[in-house]
């Protein structure tokens, strides 16, 4: 369990009494490691108080407000629930104690299931269910429920990346492979081309000087084909030339930080 584990308890002046009883209650029924503290707890002379219950209050693991008529009526109590209320994106546990009348509960916490502590006779039990309610929040420490989010979350970008890289390098052998497949059928292709003219050029040549002649004028362009191609496909895969995916090698690695 955490060991910085901490409840603020919010109340009014009337209702101070009553705190301190249900404080010591709390604390004999929770961990040790549990502390509460009141705006009093947190303040002395010269302080700011607003900073100093402002400061305390994002540091709470959760809020005890005890409403009455007194507090009903205090600006500062129903400062201290809003200023709760906006802790932890909203998620700050809050558990609201009751002492006086229903419509003492400020309007933000009528959606919270209140405590009722009105009759006496009952105040251990309310104690009892308040501290279970406690404990259950506070199984998991605050701190470390923080820190393992964010280790899931970094594990979660290490496999995104991860299989980000798998799969451009799988892009990468599947072009490669491509560029292979369309060089080997066009090279079988001129060569199947070269075949055609040549037989008949042997049937129908008389003369060596005319095959020669007639060979050479068939056979350059074929021949400066293949260079080209060759050419091509090996600029395409040097250090200058363009990245499988189409965009200049130089441009993408003066992109990369």
């Amino acid at each position: 369990m955490n060991q910085h584990t901490m409840m603020f308890v919010s109340c009014a002046h009337a209702d101070r009494e009553f705190a301190r009883r249900l404080i010591r209650s709390l604390a004999d029924a929770l961990p040790p490691d549990i502390h509460f503290v009141t705006d009093i707890d947190v303040v002395s002379p010269g302080d700011n108080l607003l900073a100093n219950i402002t400061d305390t209050l994002s540091k709470a693991d959760g809020l005890i407000a005890i409403t009455s008529e007194a507090s009903a009526s205090s600006e500062w109590i129903r400062s201290e629930v809003a200023w709760a209320l906006a802790q932890r994106d909203g998620k700050l546990p809050i558990y609201p104690v009751l002492i006086g009348s229903p419509d003492s509960i400020p309007y933000l916490l009528r959606a919270y299931v209140y405590i009722d502590f009105r009759d006496s006779a009952k105040f251990k039990e309310n104690v009892t269910i308040l501290a279970k309610a406690i404990a259950q929040n506070i199984k998991v420490p605050r701190l470390y429920s923080a820190r393992r989010d964010v280790v899931d979350a970094e594990e979660l970008f290490i496999d995104i990346q991860h299989d980000n890289l798998n799969a451009l390098r799988q892009s990468e052998i599947i072009e490669r492979r491509r560029e292979h497949t369309r060089l080997v059928l066009a090279i079988a292709i001129l060569f199947s081309l070269l075949s055609v003219i040549a037989i008949p050029l042997g049937l129908f040549v008389q003369s060596g000087d005319q095959l020669r002649e007639v060979a050479s004028i068939v056979l350059s362009p074929i021949i400066g084909l293949l260079g080209t191609i060759f050419g091509f496909y090996f600029g395409r895969n040097s250090v200058g030339g363009t990245d499988p995916h189409g965009s200049p090698a130089s441009k993408q690695k003066s992109e990369v930080p």
